[in-house]
């Protein structure tokens, strides 16, 4: 039984927990009068239907709502009479461009809603803000080497500088290896190693730069299909989230069911999921990000059964699959049928990195919410990881101060 096969993944102990709630749903399933729905094809089940409209708000872009944010802050770095406050300027113009234009895309990509893009096809506006990017950075690094005498400036925020155009440039390479197919311009780099340039952010004292550092390079590692290295950089499945890591300490969290799905553990994945998706509710003060990282969770959950299911063999396990099916087929109506489809999402694909004084950042649409506000998460630790994964909470403050 394919169940039997899983559970060699974990420890007896936590096999019983991890398993409890799935095995008794499926003899739930199988008991029930009515035989759950069959998708049939000639003399095989077609894989579940896990299509339905996506979330409007997961597909808008932010990049209409930040230009005009960038284009102030050049205008500012432009005017400044001052060399560090051009610099600084220039550091936030590119911090805004990774963080808010190219959040769209890194939310779908980590929601598997895309695959990596074409660059130049689908993926070419995210070509241009890279690009962009790059060429503040750029800026930067000529007008720090141009400083004549670094004595006359403050070396505190000297440091400052400097510490933010190399952690920009370590996120902004990690989100292109990540987001882009193939891409040969100058700018990329193999996802192994621009997951080892984000490796001195795993360290740093603030702990939702740590927090999304984690998430991106765990996200690098699984593009090479090497799961066992990303699930070492993520925290367990259900270990609380540390104040103000969210949302990407939950991005980190579904991301690593998967993991544990792709490398076999589809039943323990789902246990995960189906305890997740409980605990959710008490990491977010705000009741519309808690219900669209609920969604999301029930949308990973769909991801696994879909999963579980094209790896089952059509002619021996037809039972498991009919339960997979019908699991997909019960979460798109009890989670998807109602006008309240959103997902949570990033709202900043990386977080704004602290400032030197002078520079304050723009202040439209500045608080984060995932789907029209920014989604709060709270990550804590929890007893059901420990099975499969290794304890080290990486959540920094809330953005937005929760």
């Amino acid at each position: 039984m394919q169940m039997n096969r899983f559970r060699k993944c974990l420890s007896p102990a936590r096999t019983l927990v991890l398993t409890a709630t799935v095995g008794m749903a499926f003899a739930a399933n199988r008991s029930n009068d009515a035989a759950p729905p069959q998708i049939q094809t000639g003399s095989e089940q077609a894989p579940p239907d896990t299509s339905f409209d996506l979330p409007a708000l997961v597909l808008t872009s932010r990049d209409e709502g930040s230009s005009g944010d960038i284009e102030k802050l050049v205008a500012t770095a432009e005017a400044a009479q001052d060399p560090l406050g051009r610099v600084d300027a220039l550091l936030l113009a590119a911090n805004w461009v990774l963080s808010r234009q190219v959040e769209a895309a890194s939310t779908k990509a980590l929601l598997m809603l895309s695959d990596p893009l074409d660059p130049a096809g689908e993926g070419r506006p995210l070509v241009v803000a890279f690009d962009r990017a790059e060429a503040f950075l750029d800026r930067v690094e000529n007008a720090l080497e141009e400083i004549q005498n670094p004595e006359d400036f403050p070396q505190q925020q000297l440091n400052n500088l400097a510490g933010r155009l190399a952690n920009l440039r370590a996120f902004g390479t990690a989100q292109r290896a990540f987001l882009l197919a193939n891409d040969e311009s100058e700018g990329w780099v193999s996802p192994r190693r621009a997951a080892s340039r984000l490796a001195p952010l795993l360290e740093v004292d603030d702990a939702q730069i740590s927090a999304a550092a984690g998430l991106w390079q765990a996200a690098l590692a699984s593009r090479r299909d090497d799961p066992e290295r990303a699930l070492a950089a993520l925290d367990l499945a259900l270990s609380d989230p540390l104040d103000g890591t969210l949302p990407y300490a939950v991005f980190a969290r579904w991301l690593r069911c998967r993991l544990i799905a792709l490398r076999g553990g589809h039943i323990a994945a789902i246990a995960l999921l189906v305890q997740l998706d409980r605990r959710i509710e008490t990491w977010f003060s705000d009741r519309d990000h808690a219900a669209n990282a609920s969604r999301a969770t029930a949308l990973i959950q769909m991801q696994v059964l879909q999963m579980w299911h094209d790896r089952l063999d059509a002619s021996t396990e037809t039972e498991e699959r009919a339960w997979c099916v019908s699991q997909v087929a019960n979460l798109k109506k009890e989670r998807f049928a109602g006008e309240a489809t959103g997902l949570l999402r990033l709202h900043n694909a990386i977080p704004i990195l602290p400032m030197m004084k002078k520079a304050d950042p723009p202040t439209s649409n500045d608080s984060g919410n995932p789907d029209g506000g920014e989604p709060k998460v709270d990550e804590t630790k929890t007893d059901e990881a420990k099975a499969d994964d290794t304890d080290e909470p990486n959540t920094p403050p809330d953005p937005d101060g929760q």
